[in-house]
């Protein structure tokens, strides 16, 4: 049996500066197009594929139910600190 698939949704960069510092740029799943992921979020990436807030949407209706994993505590502080 295969893990589930974590999605993590994540601003286009085209449409966006990164709200965190040292964020990097990483390719949407399903559209390919670039998005910003959070140092933070970098520390986990090997369990998360990224998806753009255009396609989330979608990946959702046809994906059905994946998982919503809590913050961690390095995601947490972030959100605090930046957003």
């Amino acid at each position: 049996m295969h893990d589930p698939v974590v999605r993590l949704v994540c601003l286009p960069s085209s449409d966006h500066a990164p709200a965190v510092p040292g964020s990097v740029r990483r390719d949407c799943y399903a559209c390919g197009e670039e998005v910003w992921v959070s140092p933070a979020s970098m520390e986990i990436a090997e369990m998360l594929e990224f998806v753009c807030t255009i396609c989330a949407p979608h990946a959702m209706e046809i994906g059905g139910d994946f998982p919503i994993l809590p913050p961690t505590p390095a995601q947490e502080a972030e959100v605090r600190r930046y957003l």
